[in-house]
């Protein structure tokens, strides 16, 4: 076997800069900015919008982030310090970017006659044209492009920005990251003396009661366990060892960091398929996290909540700090919070003590821990 100097890890699919990243290009700088700046103001209400660009001054050769009201100056290479430009363009739902300068993913082409030739000479850059717009009176895309669009590359004119937005914003809906599911099944269960994964609460073990409600709504989802398990692939073993379910999380992301996560802990008796609907509807994939705050309770619950990708380096950077937990990443970040009348959805059995109340208000159903299905 080769030998590796280093751990092999799953990359975030984010392109040069950020998952949805959209260059402008065809036209001259100003114009560029301008129609940025403008799409960035239509799009405001909902995103947040990153704009990435060139300082065109002659003495500086720094590269401009701004996002909002914030600008961000660098005096590097982009491509030499990723990382760095990654860790400002991770606040954004989207990047715009000057494609006179730099490549995306995904290209806005304009056409100007009087930037024709500059165009041609970046013809290289043009991977994936999602729109053309036709500035001041030309009539239809140059010729030495027309072999890279398609039948259904939208052709629009300079004052159909709307158009623009919209279309936008299905390239940002159509790239939303795929959904998993997670089963937080790993836990210690010190108070319950029994691993509570294993209690019987709807006529078999929750931890493949959950499992099949996700498989009925259509969702592929993993077990979260401690120790690895060769006999079941939708197993996630825990790689962020002694962080309880914040490790449990971290330890997902590391195994895919494109995935959203839909995480479900095994304590939660209540929980039905509807919740999961509910929260799968009221997604918010601008957000780092959807998740349910209870009428009565202060805070949002951590262990019924979907995580998107940019959750990683959030949890991340709060493990960094001395943080584990999972509650103080929901309450210190954008999140999109849906209120919850009915709390028994929340409620989590962890004694013994609270095992048999639910035993006594759940008569119909079959309750049992693991250590009574052998008496």
């Amino acid at each position: 076997m080769k030998h590796t100097k280093h751990t092999k890890l799953k990359r975030p699919e984010i392109g040069n800069f950020h998952r949805n990243e959209f260059a402008f290009i065809g036209s001259n700088c100003k114009v560029l900015q301008k129609l940025m700046s403008d799409l960035s103001d239509r799009l405001s209400a909902d995103l947040n919008i990153c704009r990435i660009d060139e300082e065109h001054s002659a003495d500086k050769h720094e590269h401009r982030f701004k996002i909002g009201s914030h600008r961000y100056d660098f005096d590097f290479d982009p491509y030499s310090s990723f990382i760095d430009q990654a860790l400002v363009t991770q606040v954004a739902d989207a990047v715009f970017i000057n494609g006179n300068h730099f490549a995306a993913d995904n290209q806005i082409v304009i056409i100007d006659q009087e930037k024709k030739e500059s165009l041609k000479k970046r013809i290289q850059r043009l991977t994936n044209v999602i729109a053309v717009v036709l500035k001041d009176g030309s009539t239809e895309p140059f010729d030495f492009i027309q072999d890279l669009l398609t039948d259904k590359t939208p052709i629009l004119k300079w004052n159909e920005q709307n158009k623009l937005k919209d279309i936008l914003e299905k390239a940002m809906r159509n790239n939303s990251p795929e959904l998993n599911g997670l089963v937080l099944a790993g836990g210690d269960s010190q108070r319950m003396g029994t691993d509570k994964s294993q209690l019987y609460f709807h006529g078999k073990p929750q931890e493949l009661y959950l499992l099949d409600l996700f498989d009925n709504i259509g969702v592929t989802a993993f077990l979260s366990k401690k120790h690895p398990d060769a006999k079941d692939p939708k197993t996630i073993t825990d790689t962020f060892t002694g962080l309880g379910p914040f490790g449990a999380i971290c330890s997902a992301f590391r195994a895919d960091p494109n995935k959203a996560y839909l995480v479900v802990a095994c304590d939660l008796p209540y929980v039905d398929s509807d919740a999961l609907k509910k929260l799968i509807a009221e997604r918010d994939t601008s957000k780092i996290a959807t998740c349910y705050q209870s009428e009565n309770k202060e805070f949002p619950d951590p262990l019924l909540t979907i995580y998107e990708p940019s959750a990683y380096v959030r949890f991340l950077n709060f493990l960094s700090h001395g943080y584990s937990c999972p509650r103080k990443v929901l309450i210190n970040s954008d999140v999109k919070k849906i209120r919850l009348e009915n709390d028994e959805v929340l409620s989590n059995i962890n004694t013994p003590g609270e095992l048999e109340s639910f035993k006594k208000r759940s008569d119909s159903r079959d309750v049992r821990s693991p250590n009574s299905l052998h008496q």
